[in-house]
């Protein structure tokens, strides 16, 4: 054995050499320190001086302010109907409020309340409304997607790693810095690339009142899919393109009762993602589908092969927490109203104000009520009277989706009871079809 006394020293070169390298190693750290701590301090600076205009709070005394943007989900957007951007309660409103006034209709099938609220900041940027009109939470039975981390994680349904437990702690903590938020939103482009040529960093510094706590929480399961799903309009929502086709295929063959197609063809999918940004809404309504129609067998191939591409933590959430929130309705509800406190929030940093809806079958109606009335949030009744004659013709099917009538029915409403509250001047009873045998419950 060598004695370690006789193992040659490194020599005065080499020494030389070694504190030269640290020298300049410690003064770039120094250097790039000093930097960051000035950029920080410019930019909160430059955010003093630069504040977010506001807008002049709307007049709800009027409803007819210049911009009305309608967000929420599948009712929002008009699916049951054959004719949905025609048809939808948002065109209804356009139709009956004239040319002075713009709706917009942000309605995004499957989302849930916390997609929404993900989305919303973006949406304010993008267009701007005086009044939001909101109708929400239905989807918060089944998908799980962007919901709150810290609910999730309590009831069980994810189970972090150390890892990611520690990379979140970091997170919040650096969220504090100008600098780190500017670097999260330039990356993430959820709410801060908007609209417009504006680089996406000068995005965020023109937005930063609205976008300094969206992410805050670090819920890396918000929505990823909503610009895909906008730019096709009702094609599978995934960013990956090579399970797009067989996720397409399964649909139909699920609607064309293709048990056996339907299900080597979300195999096929499944075997190609890559990780929990291939999921959307889309695909757990298919998992849904599968569970709901498949052998046990056959439904445990389908899990068997999302495990090998998920980790543990999102695989349950993908696979176990729709599942969960189905039987377990309280944890939706709290969803709902920790989103519904968020939106308010934001909305009104801008100038506006958050209205909401309830939904033609009551879903979650009295929390709607509560938060309206524990808030001071404007609510429009929009449940339909299970009493009304032909009340089952305003469905596409029995309390699920609309059909064009009850899409009519739903804006009518909603105009009747914003002139109850004196939201409307008396309507202009030309501009929509009120005719009883055209909306029942008239």
């Amino acid at each position: 054995m060598t004695d370690s006394s006789s193992r040659p020293n490194a020599s005065p070169v080499e020494k030389g050499r070694f504190s030269r390298i640290a020298r300049r190693v410690g003064t770039g750290t120094v250097i790039l320190m000093i930097s960051l701590v000035m950029l920080e301090i410019m930019l909160r600076i430059w955010i003093a001086l630069h504040p977010v205009p506001r807008h002049t709070p709307p007049d709800l005394t009027n409803m007819s302010a210049d911009r009305i943007l309608c967000v929420g989900d599948s009712f929002t957007y008009g699916i049951g109907s054959r004719k949905p951007v025609e048809d939808s309660y948002p065109a209804q409103l356009q139709l009956a409020l004239g040319p002075d006034v713009t709706v917009i209709n942000e309605g995004w099938p499957g989302a849930n309340s916390s997609m929404v609220r993900a989305y919303l900041p973006k949406w304010l940027n993008a267009y701007r409304p005086r009044i939001v009109l909101a109708l929400v939470g239905v989807n918060n039975n089944y998908n799980p997607l962007g919901a709150s981390y810290d609910e999730l994680k309590k009831e069980g349904l994810i189970q972090p790693s150390e890892t990611a437990s520690f990379k979140r702690r970091i997170h919040r903590v650096m969220w504090n810095s100008v600098v780190y938020r500017w670097m999260y939103w330039t990356t993430q482009g959820t709410g801060a690339r908007g609209s417009g040529d504006s680089p996406a960093a000068m995005k965020y510094l023109e937005h930063h009142q609205n976008l300094s706590e969206v992410g805050a929480d670090g819920d890396v399961y918000h929505a990823r899919s909503y610009d895909a799903w906008n730019r096709n309009r009702g094609v599978h929502s995934s960013e990956n393109k090579a399970i797009r086709p067989y996720l397409e295929q399964s649909r139909q063959a699920f609607e064309s009762d293709d048990l056996d197609f339907a299900l080597i063809a979300l195999n096929e999918a499944f075997s190609r993602v890559r990780g929990i940004e291939d999921f959307s809404e889309d695909v757990l309504n298919l998992i849904r589908r599968a569970r709901a129609k498949a052998s046990a067998e056959r439904y445990e191939e389908l899990l068997e092969t999302l495990k090998g591409r998920l980790d543990p933590e999102s695989y349950r959430l993908c696979t176990e927490a729709p599942f969960f929130l189905a039987e377990n309705r309280d944890l939706g509800s709290k969803m709902l109203w920790y989103d519904l406190e968020k939106m308010q929030k934001i909305v009104r940093e801008q100038g506006a104000e958050l209205v909401l809806l309830t939904y033609p079958s009551a879903a979650y109606r009295e929390l709607h009520l509560r938060f309206a009335e524990e808030k001071g949030a404007p609510i429009l009744d929009t449940t339909f009277d299970p009493g009304w004659p032909d009340y089952d013709r305003l469905f596409k099917e029995p309390n699920g989706h609309l059909n064009a009538v009850g899409y009519k029915r739903l804006a009518y409403q909603l105009l009747l009871d914003a002139r109850r509250q004196g939201f409307l001047k008396p309507l202009k009873e030309d501009r929509i079809d009120t005719d009883s045998h055209d909306l029942p419950g008239l």
